[in-house]
């Protein structure tokens, strides 16, 4: 039986995962990353993991659980960021003989 504090982890937890989404969304979409703070994400995961260790300390699920989930969007968001910068960097010589 969770208890009123779990409720409401799992609510704050559920809320700060899913906020991710759209971005996510967008990006899958759109494939579109230039306007993406690669350091901001990579200091979120950071964040994220250390979120992960402390509900591991503590034993809390949703801890773990709803930052675990985040951990996946997140590096999913960063994946598409380095992707999308090799592939511009491989084109501006491309696009300098063009010109």
């Amino acid at each position: 039986m969770l208890k009123n504090a779990d409720v409401i982890g799992f609510g704050a937890g559920g809320l700060t995962t899913f906020a991710f989404l759209p971005q996510a969304i967008k990006v899958y979409k759109t494939n579109e990353t230039a306007h993406l703070s690669e350091k901001t994400y990579k200091m979120l995961l950071l964040g994220i993991i250390l979120w992960v260790i402390y509900g591991l300390i503590i034993r809390s699920v949703c801890l773990i659980g709803t930052n675990l989930l985040q951990i996946g969007i997140v590096i999913y968001i960063l994946i598409k960021i380095r992707r999308n910068k090799k592939s511009y960097i491989k084109s501006v010589p491309v696009l300098l003989e063009k010109m």
